[in-house]
């Protein structure tokens, strides 16, 4: 821990040079091995693997590349220790289901295909991990246009048609959510002239009070008086029971209580956009922003229109590029608006820090 194997590593191999020990030494082995240990437990699995290389213990990086899911190297350790070939391909069956279950269906594809001969495992594994180019590759090479009619070709117009009915649905809300940004947008700079308005209105000259409003207000500071005194004697001490008796049941486990159910409920409505609330405008630019089509989600629909024209299907293709095109449009006004947004509010913090020294924003108004 804390570099201190690194050290007594460097020290043990220091110390083996001065001596002319090789470095295969039991000592060198052990500091090795240890290192390796400490390397697997820190998560490092590949590292670990080299450590144990290094010491010569080579079935422990062979199982230290296995966890790393580094299979080329699994299998290269497995034919330098000569495994028979039924246990190679048992380690390649291994490797390559925990490889799909890890969602790297490419990388077991080559493993089904070139060490088990399973062209149709490769082929499936393909397919699932949406590779419809490579998929379509290993069918042919192997002389297996069967796999193409009965696992590719399906798998491809199913993708097609949900890809297709996302492109809508993203379409759809995405204009959706936009005109309600553009809504709310509005409805916050009128307000932000209204209040200019009504400052610089102020400012100009205030309206001389009305002679009843001042001779009612010591009334009315009177009666507040009242019942801030009555409010007071209630809640000191000697107060009422009600006080007391409220004030003692919040300190025996009301309190607490009450601010988890809070923070759950603010956890629970976390994200969600709320119509009307103050951070409405915000929420709303960032629900726009995951609205808009990954890279490998273009990337799939290219290769599944090649694939669609390929196979003569070249309306299909067509209605699918021509819906991902109007989602990409669709996205790229949906980010202007966002980013409109964004300079409206830089620009205006920017206004409000180069106002007159006597003033202070407070509340979106400028008071004097």
């Amino acid at each position: 821990d804390k570099g201190l194997l690194r050290q007594l590593l460097a020290l043990t191999q220091q110390q083996q040079q001065q001596t002319g020990q090789l470095s295969g030494s039991q000592q060198l082995v052990a500091v090795l091995s240890a290192y390796g240990d400490a390397l697997s437990d820190a998560r490092k699995a590949e590292d670990a693997a080299v450590a144990y290389s290094a010491a010569g213990l080579t079935d422990k990086a062979l199982g230290a590349y296995k966890t790393a899911g580094a299979w080329r190297m699994c299998m290269v350790l497995a034919a330098r220790l000569q495994y028979p070939q039924h246990q190679q391909q048992l380690l390649a069956r291994e490797l390559s289901e925990q490889l799909q279950a890890s969602g790297a269906g490419a990388d077991a594809a080559q493993l089904l295909v070139q060490y088990l001969q399973d062209i149709d495992g490769g082929v499936s594994a393909l397919v699932v991990s949406k590779e419809w180019r490579e998929a379509l590759r290993v069918a042919y090479a192997a002389d297996r246009k069967d796999l193409v009619d009965t696992i590719v070709v399906p798998s491809a117009a199913q993708s097609a048609s949900v890809l297709l009915s996302e492109a809508t649905e993203s379409i759809e809300r995405l204009q959706k959510y936009t005109a309600r940004l553009q809504e709310v947008r509005q409805r916050r700079l009128a307000m932000e002239a209204a209040l200019a308005a009504a400052d610089a209105e102020a400012a100009a000259g205030a309206p001389v009070p009305d002679d009843d409003l001042v001779s009612e207000s010591p009334s009315m500071i009177s009666g507040f008086s009242m019942y801030t005194d009555r409010t007071a004697a209630g809640t000191g001490i000697g107060g009422s029971s009600i006080a007391s008796s409220s004030r003692a049941a919040s300190t025996t486990g009301g309190r607490r209580p009450l601010r988890n159910q809070k923070k759950a409920a603010k956890k629970g409505k976390a994200g969600k956009i709320r119509a009307g609330s103050p951070g409405e405008e915000t929420a709303l630019a960032a629900h726009l922003e995951t609205l808009v089509p990954a890279k490998h989600v273009l990337e799939e629909a290219g290769q599944l229109a090649e694939l669609l024209v390929m196979l003569q299907h070249v309306e299909d293709a067509s209605k699918l590029q021509q819906r991902v095109g109007q989602w990409q449009a669709a996205a790229a006004a949906a980010m202007e608006e966002v980013k409109k947004g964004q300079q409206q509010q830089q620009q205006g913090v920017a206004e409000a820090a180069g106002q007159h020294p006597g003033q202070q924003v407070t509340g979106g108004a400028t008071v004097a």
